[in-house]
């Protein structure tokens, strides 16, 4: 196969093949500008660390900048992109060769997508909001996002179907299609963002659709003198941990699961490649983990003996305390403790300190390579095996296949 026309890219994501192995030559068209472009491009660095005959064609790039000049006369094996509009989705139909799209923003004939699960995304960021007992609710995102309107609409529904009302951030602004545009409206029209907040009722949990939005939010909040977390409080998405930490208070964030998009992308290329037929349906990845920082480390409950109740399940949840223990926190008798908690929250005190032990088990399975025994050990289980049976009646199923269907599995690769 000939070489493109101009200086080949940076091929560092995979190593050149021995002289004996016919290179398998791939494109990756993914920027690098962004958190979820660049977790997708770790994780396929991952992936080739077992695919050596795998000779990886990239160039740094942002949304805009997809297609490089070199790419019209590249000839390889198959793609792995980020199809942002119909132009690079026509250029890569013209290859003829497999491609898979990590966007999921078009519908293109005999392109599989691999794409976040938003409807899960937005699922995570309402019940944590719910938990720090607000109960009012609010959207804020971009006109003529596709993923925007994704996460509100189904950020809504939860809410909604929780019992609580739902407003979203309406403006006169342009159908912007690209994601650059939308966030630099957003930050000419700060206005809009402060009266909004204004006028929304407080205490309110405010999802934003993206990092880029929840920060400019936290801007808006402190021109409008709104305090944040008590009287807003902000989460955003994607976990870009510049961005999180460049707002003030730092944003809380739901962090994709981006490394399992590339190994699902990775597989479904290698399927098409050796001539399967792509999967008909998106393949949708779970999002890893909501990073709570101070946006939204509040709790939005007026009863102080269950505003300390709740305080003491998020600190002490994980050290095996009951509810009796809760209850002595509250300076409450079990007995009130259980009634005021199922009218203010829908549920017993024993449902909320489960919650808090499995959500730090998931962290911890996602999050490090700690065996069943030690995880157990630091979010209060009496043993394994106790574990294994709550986190499968809970989740539906085992902390093992959690962990491998998140992607996690930090065991040694078996080398190919």
């Amino acid at each position: 196969m000939s070489r493109p026309p101009t200086d080949p890219p940076n091929s560092s994501l995979g190593a050149i093949p021995s002289p004996a192995t016919k290179p398998i030559r791939i494109a990756v068209l993914v920027e690098s500008s962004r958190a979820f472009g660049r977790g997708v491009l770790e994780g396929l660095a991952e992936c080739l660390q077992v695919r050596r005959h795998w000779m990886v064609y990239y160039q740094e790039g942002g949304l805009g900048e997809l297609l490089p000049g070199w790419f019209a006369g590249w000839q390889g094996d198959g793609i792995i992109a980020r199809i942002e509009d119909r132009r690079m989705a026509a250029a890569l139909v013209r290859k003829g060769i497999p491609v898979v799209d990590t966007r999921g923003r078009l519908s293109i004939p005999g392109i599989p997508v691999v794409k976040t699960d938003n409807e899960e995304i937005a699922r995570m960021t309402a019940e944590h909001l719910i938990e720090r007992g607000f109960r009012q609710f609010a959207f804020c995102g971009y006109e003529g996002a596709d993923y925007s309107a994704a996460r509100r609409d189904a950020f809504a529904k939860v809410v909604r179907q929780a019992g609580f009302p739902c407003r979203v951030f309406s403006t006169p602004q342009p159908r912007l299609s690209a994601i650059r545009k939308q966030e630099q409206h957003g930050w000419a029209h700060e206005g809009l963002l402060i009266e909004w907040l204004r006028r929304l009722p407080k205490p309110v949990g405010i999802m934003a659709c993206n990092d880029a939005r929840g920060h400019q939010l936290l801007n808006a909040a402190r021109q409008a003198d709104v305090v944040v977390p008590e009287e807003v409080a902000v989460v955003g998405v994607d976990n870009y941990r510049l961005i999180c930490e460049l707002a003030e208070p730092p944003l809380s964030s739901v962090e994709q699961n981006t490394r399992q998009i590339a190994r699902e992308a990775v597989s479904v290329l290698e399927a098409m490649m050796a001539g399967r037929r792509p999967p008909a349906a998106p393949i949708f990845v779970k999002p890893c983990q909501l990073v709570t920082r101070r946006s939204s480390d509040a709790l939005a409950i007026t009863d102080s003996n269950l505003r300390a109740a709740m305080r003491c399940i998020h600190t002490r949840a994980q050290t095996g305390i009951g509810v009796d223990d809760v209850a002595r926190a509250a300076g409450m008798s079990r007995r009130d403790l259980e009634r005021k908690f199922r009218t203010s929250f829908g549920h017993a005190p024993g449902e909320a300190l489960l919650r808090a032990q499995l959500k730090a088990v998931k962290a911890m399975l996602t999050g490090t390579n700690l065996p069943l025994y030690r995880i157990a050990e630091r979010t209060g289980f009496a043993h394994p095996e106790y574990l294994n049976v709550v986190f499968k009646r809970e989740i539906g199923m085992t902390p093992r296949a959690y962990r491998l269907a998140m992607g996690h599995d930090r065991r040694p690769a078996p080398a190919r």
